[in-house]
């Protein structure tokens, strides 16, 4: 075998390698900067809103999926004969898509999830 140009035909690295000593701190010293760019923070979840406070706005994809689930929990908590028609209306939102979609469009999906809950809760209060 005919050794090629670059490394092979340099003989081993005689440099002496620099390795990174761990650092230790005391559990109550201030972060480094390392420390305090290594990870993002997690986003608070905001709280699930009052259902008499109306339709929220401004949603992630990830409240309005925890929403969404919230309404389908709430439905499934009903008497199988209550649960059909309320059950199509929350698979008519296609949920999929919408968690894909703009901000109007989410906020448009809230205020029907909204809805759809409060038509569970009187439904639950026998109205």
């Amino acid at each position: 075998m005919v050794p090629r140009g670059g490394n092979a035909a340099a003989g081993p690295d005689s440099a002496p390698r620099r390795v990174r000593e761990p650092e230790v701190r005391a559990p109550d010293a201030a972060p480094t900067r390392s420390d305090a760019t290594s990870a993002p923070r997690p986003r608070a979840p905001r709280a699930e809103p009052a259902r008499d406070d109306g339709p929220p706005t401004g949603l992630t994809p990830r409240e309005l999926a925890t929403l969404y689930d919230a309404a389908s929990a709430d439905i499934a908590q009903l008497p199988k004969a209550s649960q059909g028609d309320l059950l199509a209306q929350l698979a008519m939102l296609n949920i999929m898509r919408v968690l894909r979609a703009s901000q109007p469009v989410r906020d448009d999906a809230a205020a029907q999830l909204w809805k759809l809950r409060q038509r569970v809760d009187e439904r639950k209060a026998g109205r």
